[in-house]
Protein backbone atom coordinates (compact mmCIF):
# COMPACT_ATOMS: atom_id res chain seq x y z
CA UNK A 1 0.00 0.00 0.00
CA UNK A 2 1.08 3.27 -0.85
CA UNK A 3 1.95 5.12 2.14
CA UNK A 4 4.17 7.77 4.16
CA UNK A 5 5.97 7.37 7.75
CA UNK A 6 7.66 9.38 9.96
CA UNK A 7 11.20 7.55 11.32
CA UNK A 8 11.15 6.96 14.97
CA UNK A 9 13.71 4.96 15.63
CA UNK A 10 16.62 4.10 13.68
CA UNK A 11 19.16 1.35 14.79
CA UNK A 12 22.74 1.25 13.44
CA UNK A 13 23.52 -2.48 13.74
CA UNK A 14 27.43 -3.01 15.16
CA UNK A 15 28.50 -5.26 11.85
CA UNK A 16 27.94 -5.01 8.33
CA UNK A 17 27.26 -1.38 8.36
CA UNK A 18 23.58 -1.96 8.21
CA UNK A 19 20.66 0.68 9.77
CA UNK A 20 17.14 -0.98 10.84
CA UNK A 21 14.47 1.45 10.53
CA UNK A 22 10.99 2.00 11.86
CA UNK A 23 8.25 4.52 11.14
CA UNK A 24 5.07 5.57 11.86
CA UNK A 25 2.13 5.84 9.57
CA UNK A 26 -0.64 8.67 10.55
CA UNK A 27 -3.29 7.53 7.49
CA UNK A 28 -2.77 3.97 8.60
CA UNK A 29 -1.98 4.55 12.47
CA UNK A 30 0.78 2.13 12.57
CA UNK A 31 4.38 1.46 12.96
CA UNK A 32 6.07 0.46 9.59
CA UNK A 33 9.32 -1.38 9.79
CA UNK A 34 10.50 -1.44 5.85
CA UNK A 35 12.57 -4.63 4.61
CA UNK A 36 13.73 -4.86 1.48
CA UNK A 37 14.27 -8.64 1.28
CA UNK A 38 12.24 -11.65 3.13
CA UNK A 39 15.76 -12.72 3.61
CA UNK A 40 17.02 -10.80 6.83
CA UNK A 41 20.57 -10.61 5.33
CA UNK A 42 19.62 -8.43 2.61
CA UNK A 43 16.40 -6.48 4.38
CA UNK A 44 18.12 -3.98 6.22
CA UNK A 45 19.41 -0.77 4.45
CA UNK A 46 23.12 0.43 4.36
CA UNK A 47 24.66 3.04 6.59
CA UNK A 48 25.76 4.62 3.89
CA UNK A 49 22.35 5.32 1.86
CA UNK A 50 21.16 6.60 5.23
CA UNK A 51 24.38 9.22 5.90
CA UNK A 52 23.46 10.37 1.92
CA UNK A 53 20.29 11.05 1.82
CA UNK A 54 20.21 12.03 5.65
CA UNK A 55 17.57 9.38 7.13
CA UNK A 56 17.21 10.28 10.70
CA UNK A 57 14.77 9.68 12.80
CA UNK A 58 11.77 12.72 12.24
CA UNK A 59 12.56 12.05 8.06
CA UNK A 60 9.65 11.16 5.73
CA UNK A 61 9.97 8.40 3.46
CA UNK A 62 7.15 7.01 0.79
CA UNK A 63 6.85 4.25 -0.71
CA UNK A 64 4.37 1.37 -1.62
CA UNK A 65 4.32 -1.16 1.91
CA UNK A 66 3.53 -4.67 1.55
CA UNK A 67 2.62 -6.49 5.38
CA UNK A 68 4.23 -9.32 5.88
CA UNK A 69 1.83 -10.18 8.07
CA UNK A 70 3.83 -11.74 10.67
CA UNK A 71 3.14 -11.92 14.54
CA UNK A 72 3.85 -9.74 17.05
CA UNK A 73 6.84 -8.71 17.93
CA UNK A 74 7.35 -8.01 14.17
CA UNK A 75 3.75 -7.85 12.83
CA UNK A 76 5.47 -3.88 12.01
CA UNK A 77 7.40 -5.71 8.97
CA UNK A 78 6.53 -4.61 5.61
CA UNK A 79 8.61 -5.38 2.33
CA UNK A 80 9.29 -2.35 0.34
CA UNK A 81 8.00 -2.84 -3.47
CA UNK A 82 9.27 -0.53 -6.10
CA UNK A 83 11.14 2.70 -4.98
CA UNK A 84 11.38 4.31 -1.52
CA UNK A 85 11.33 8.30 -1.59
CA UNK A 86 13.08 9.94 0.75
CA UNK A 87 10.61 13.35 1.72
CA UNK A 88 10.97 16.55 3.51
CA UNK A 89 11.41 15.83 7.30
CA UNK A 90 8.57 16.59 9.42
CA UNK A 91 8.04 20.17 11.52
CA UNK A 92 9.45 19.18 15.07
CA UNK A 93 5.65 19.42 16.42
CA UNK A 94 4.55 16.55 14.42
CA UNK A 95 7.53 15.06 14.61
CA UNK A 96 6.73 15.16 18.83
CA UNK A 97 2.87 14.34 17.98
CA UNK A 98 4.06 11.25 16.06
CA UNK A 99 6.84 10.07 18.89
CA UNK A 100 3.86 10.68 21.92
CA UNK A 101 1.02 8.89 19.78
CA UNK A 102 3.82 5.47 19.63
CA UNK A 103 4.87 5.62 23.47
CA UNK A 104 4.13 2.87 25.47
CA UNK A 105 4.09 2.48 29.42
CA UNK A 106 5.86 -1.26 28.81
CA UNK A 107 8.04 -2.74 26.49
CA UNK A 108 5.73 -5.67 26.52
CA UNK A 109 2.18 -2.96 25.37
CA UNK A 110 4.86 -1.95 22.86
CA UNK A 111 5.57 -5.25 21.18
CA UNK A 112 1.79 -6.55 21.53
CA UNK A 113 3.13 -9.61 23.18
CA UNK A 114 5.15 -10.94 26.79
CA UNK A 115 8.94 -10.23 25.74
CA UNK A 116 10.25 -12.83 28.32
CA UNK A 117 10.07 -15.29 25.55
CA UNK A 118 12.70 -13.94 23.30
CA UNK A 119 15.94 -12.83 25.49
CA UNK A 120 19.23 -12.31 24.26
CA UNK A 121 21.75 -13.57 26.50
CA UNK A 122 24.24 -11.36 28.03
CA UNK A 123 27.58 -11.33 26.80
CA UNK A 124 26.67 -12.09 23.06
CA UNK A 125 27.65 -8.82 22.19
CA UNK A 126 23.99 -7.71 20.98
CA UNK A 127 22.82 -4.52 22.35
CA UNK A 128 19.27 -2.58 21.13
CA UNK A 129 18.90 0.84 22.28
CA UNK A 130 15.56 3.01 21.21
CA UNK A 131 15.76 6.60 22.33
CA UNK A 132 13.15 9.35 20.89
CA UNK A 133 14.73 12.43 20.59
CA UNK A 134 13.23 16.04 19.85
CA UNK A 135 15.53 19.16 19.24
CA UNK A 136 14.25 21.51 21.21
Amino acid sequence: MKDTIIITDLTRFQKEGKVCIAGYSQRQKKIIRPLFSEQMTNAYLDQKVCEQHNILPGTRLSGDFESMNHQSPHHEDHLVRGTLNVDTPAAKEEFLAVLQATSCETLNLGFGCSINDKVIPLGIGVYYIAVHYVAA
